[in-house]
């Protein structure tokens, strides 16, 4: 069964899209082109029901939709300008004459000036305009004001070219007839960009189809009996079977009941992720907390093998069965202990999460913008923290492999990161470095 994904954006980068999109059969794609960016929070609500993942063709369109997607607990990707598609467009201007004054805007993270370097151009008499500082959540007129701002440049003569990366700057242009250059994704930023996707798919779909273990443990079984009765514990219990038999029914899991003391659900972490609105809301423990009136601990374990997931269960269990209140952990295949999940929500992700806000607030001290940071802790966490090379952060991040070595320079002086060793070689050639995130 192939990913459905919803590509959103302009006509003219949709078609380009379609073009390549036969280089990753295993997706699914379909198409929504908007007039304005706008439309973006419309289309997504419309198809959010049966789409998970988004693949805007801007960087705009995205950063309108990710509170949105965030709300609806969706996917969203975007296409970023890459040094070379900016180059491209630059080289076309000054290919007639080399000191010909231009504007140009810009949504990406690429440095303009080492472009500007590259291509022996003076940065003093270009007008850069930085297409953020426009942007606003309200209103369907972005780019308008850019288009203007270029427009009186070009009117007042301290232009002689318009270089723009924005469709409705394009649009606003094309309809009164003024010149310009569009710059658009090159190819290798869509296959990338799709690769990129591709990939994330089936580590979902592995995560998914992994074991996932949940056990339920009377705590003092004998003591409760003793104390309370055995028509009272058992009352309780048949309570927590039916609680657990609902679950059981939701996820499409197993229910055994073990012995007189212990419950285990036997399921697939897809059917969770689901039921528990990706393992952020876990109210059934409150349901039990309720409803069963004798101490009770919760563990559960994922796993690759129904081994592996038992036995992180059985030691989310034990941590369970050392606290004073009702409180369920999650052990994950990694070994990751997640938990309490008590109260009815928790993010599992939270420590990661905050881990990754902590190191990209103090590397952004280096001065490297918070959105690259953001891709390349993305890029560290997606290689499971084993370290990578500059030419695979490249890859990753959609920019030059000179680019990225520029960013690990920095953040490598500045102490972000570490270099850890050099990769092993066929003996060709000198190795490449290996590199870690410091997060500490």
């Amino acid at each position: 069964m192939s990913n459905i994904i919803a590509v959103i954006g302009s006509p003219t980068l949709i078609e380009k899209i379609k073009a390549l999109s036969n280089t990753v059969p295993e997706i699914e794609f379909q198409y929504f082109s908007y007039g304005s960016i706008f439309e973006t929070k419309t289309i997504i609500e419309e198809v959010s029901t049966y789409i998970d993942t988004f693949l805007f063709t801007g960087i705009i369109p995205y950063k309108l939709a990710q509170e949105q997607l965030k709300r609806l607990n969706k996917t969203g990707y975007f296409l970023d300008l890459d040094e070379y598609s900016i180059a491209l467009g630059i080289f076309k201007a000054i290919q007639e004459k080399q000191d010909i004054r231009f504007s140009i805007d810009y949504t990406s993270n690429v440095n303009l000036d080492t472009i500007f370097a590259d291509l022996n151009i003076d940065p003093e008499k270009v007008y850069k305009v930085d297409g953020f500082l426009f942007f606003e959540d309200e209103g369907d007129d972005y780019g308008i004001e850019i288009a203007k701002f270029h427009e009186r440049l070009l009117k007042e003569n301290k232009i002689q070219k318009i270089i723009t990366c924005l469709s409705s700057v394009s649009n606003y242009l094309k309809e009164r007839g003024i010149e310009h250059i569009r710059i658009t994704h090159s190819t290798t930023v869509i296959l990338n960009m799709l690769n990129i996707i591709n990939t994330q798919s089936r580590l979902e779909e592995t995560r998914a189809a992994q074991t996932i273990i949940a056990k339920f443990k009377i705590q003092n079984y004998e003591s409760e009996v003793s104390e309370k009765g055995t028509y009272y514990v058992e009352s309780n219990i048949l309570e927590l079977n039916r609680i657990l038999l609902e679950i059981a029914n939701n996820t499409f899991s197993t229910l055994q009941r073990n012995n007189s003391d212990e419950f285990t659900l036997y399921g697939t972490y897809g059917s969770f992720i689901n039921f528990t609105r990706n393992m952020t809301d876990f109210s059934f423990i409150d349901e039990i907390e309720k409803l069963v009136n004798i101490p009770i601990g919760i563990g559960f374990g994922t796993g690759y093998t129904t081994k592996d997931a038992e036995n992180n269960a059985m030691q989310a269990l034990g941590i369970s069965i050392k606290t004073d209140e009702l409180q369920g952990y999650l052990i994950t295949q990694k070994g990751e202990i997640i938990g309490p999940l008590e109260k009815g929500m928790y993010n599992p992700d939270q420590t990661n999460n905050d881990s990754q806000n902590n190191w990209i607030i103090r590397a952004s001290e280096s001065g490297i913008n918070k959105q690259t940071l953001k891709r390349i802790y993305q890029f560290d966490k997606l290689n499971e923290f084993k370290g990578f090379t500059s030419a695979e952060l490249s890859e990753y991040i959609l920019t030059s492999k000179r680019s990225a070595e520029r960013f690990i320079k920095v953040l490598l002086e500045e102490g972000f990161i570490q270099e850890t060793g050099h990769e092993i070689t066929n003996g060709r050639g000198r190795p490449s470095k290996i590199y870690k995130l410091k997060y500490e």
